[in-house]
């Protein structure tokens, strides 16, 4: 029985942020299983750039609006379906969150400070979030 071979292929994720009365608030959304929290992400779409795509991402998935940086934070590989998916992940300065948006009956959205999002995120993206908090603090 021959192994199913590995393969390689991009996404793209934002964190998205919100700073409330000088209190930096991420933006999670519920897994597609509902089962974990997590930041908006997906494959790049063609004719779009990493960034774009994962705001795209951001808008379907959590409802929201902003400015995403061109600059890639950090990185992070996971295992899915046998494949090993490498994920670039891009701050998302959200300026709009909407009422309705459309995955809001797939997906629960969160809004909490940068703590609580490390305590309830998945573990392959928590370490994504503790480099973003250090990111803020070196501003």
């Amino acid at each position: 029985m021959a192994k199913k071979s590995l393969c390689l292929f991009q996404q793209s994720a934002v964190v998205p942020f919100i700073i409330n009365n000088g209190v930096i608030e991420v933006v999670l959304v519920s897994s597609s299983s509902n089962k974990n929290w997590v930041i908006p992400k997906g494959r790049i779409e063609k004719l779009m750039s990493p960034e774009e795509s994962a705001a795209k991402e951001a808008f379907e998935e959590a409802g929201v609006i902003g400015d995403v940086s061109d600059e890639v934070f950090a990185e992070y590989k996971y295992n899915k379906g046998g494949s090993v998916c490498l994920v670039k992940v891009y701050p998302l300065a959200v300026s709009k969150i909407l009422i309705k948006w459309a995955e809001m009956k797939k997906r629960q959205r969160r809004i909490v400070n940068v703590e609580k999002a490390i305590q309830l995120i998945k573990i392959e993206q928590k370490e994504i979030l503790k480099k973003f908090q250090a990111m803020l603090h070196s501003v």
